[in-house]
């Protein structure tokens, strides 16, 4: 119980660190293009907010061992990962005609949200769950 919910508060405050690498990329008038975070666990992975979410999901139901709490983790992993995807997707997209640096160049092969590549399986230019 202690270990889940030591885990669940640094993958929340590993989340927090994220928004706030997100929230800098913004210009202070809020204006300008798109900007590809980098950094921390972005240099990792595409969307590293997700990953630590749903991390941090992981530890609460470590911690809590409820039915509904492994429901739900599975439904937001589900739902965060499939938002990953179309990130990921726009990402390389934006890298591509925005930036004109090729996808190899950027780095952009790596993981889309979940670091482990054994849940990950690469075919060509997407990525899907086992």
């Amino acid at each position: 119980m202690k270990i889940g919910f030591g885990f669940g508060i640094l993958c929340q405050v590993s989340n927090f660190y994220c928004h706030i690498i997100l929230k800098n990329l913004r210009s202070p008038g809020g204006e300008g293009g798109y900007q590809i975070p980098k950094g921390f666990l972005f240099n990792i992975v595409t969307c590293a907010n997700y990953t630590t979410e749903i991390y941090q999901w992981l530890g609460f139901n470590i911690a809590t061992q409820t039915v509904a709490g492994y429901v739900f983790l599975v439904v937001a992993t589900f739902i965060m990962t499939n938002w990953a995807f179309a990130k990921h997707r726009r990402l390389k997209k934006v890298c591509l005609l925005t930036f004109y640096i090729s996808v190899h160049q950027y780095g952009l092969q790596k993981n889309v949200c979940i670091p482990p590549e054994s849940f990950l399986v690469k075919d060509k230019d997407t990525y899907f769950i086992k």
